[in-house]
Parts: structure tokens; sequence; C-alpha cells
């Protein structure tokens, strides 16, 4: 069996990707090796979406409290960056952090969705 991947997400420019999303997008398809994103402590501003075909991700990060992904999106206002990132439109589409992979896994990562109240 193939040993695990490692990429490195840093906000401020010293891992491998900027963004986790540029981190899963360089997965690739139909995944079979466990790919292990750790993520260094910071804000994340920005939509996060793991499709079906990107399988065995795990979001790893040293503190909950200093790791945070947040996105505002409502089931009224859906903004994923990119047209190509829609995967729905309502409540269904308006997640920050939306996981369709199988056997993901995240461990020490604040998922917030900082939507107004509407």
């Amino acid at each position: 069996m193939p040993s695990n991947r490692v990429l490195r997400v840093a906000a401020d420019g010293s891992g491998e990707f900027w963004t986790v999303q540029e981190a899963i997008d360089a997965v690739p398809l139909s995944n079979r090796v466990r790919t292990v994103i750790q993520v260094a402590p910071g804000l994340y501003r920005e939509p996060v979406y793991v499709p079906k075909t990107k399988n065995f991700i795990t979001l790893a990060a040293s503190r909950p409290e200093s790791t945070i992904l947040s996105w505002d999106n409502t089931a009224t206002r859906i903004n994923h960056h990119q047209p190509s990132r829609v995967i729905g439109t309502g409540t269904f589409g308006c997640g920050s952090t939306i996981v369709e992979g199988e056997d993901f896994i995240a461990e020490n990562i604040t998922f917030e969705n900082k939507a107004p109240q509407v």
C-alpha cells in the first residue's frame, strides 16, 4: 500500500498552497492514497468543497482555536468564488465547508459559518 501524501497550506505563503481549496484541488481525481493537508494556524476566509472524486483526505492542524475555516454563504446568496464550484442552491449549497468525498477526516480545525442572520 502506498504511503500517505502530505500537502502544506499556509496563508502567509510559507506552504505549498495559500488556500485549503488549492490543496484539495491538487488531490488527484479518484484518489486512493490518504492525503494529509496540513493547515498552518490562521483564519482562512474561503468556501471549501471536497467533491465526490476526492477521497481519503485529512485536514489537519495543531489547534482548533488558531486554525479556522470561515465563509458567509446564505441560502439566498451563495458565493463559491468560482461559478464552477456551485454545487447546489438554497440551503443545500450554502455550507461554508461541503464534503462529499469518502473517508474524510478533520483534526484540530474550526469550521465556521459567518452568515448573517436573515
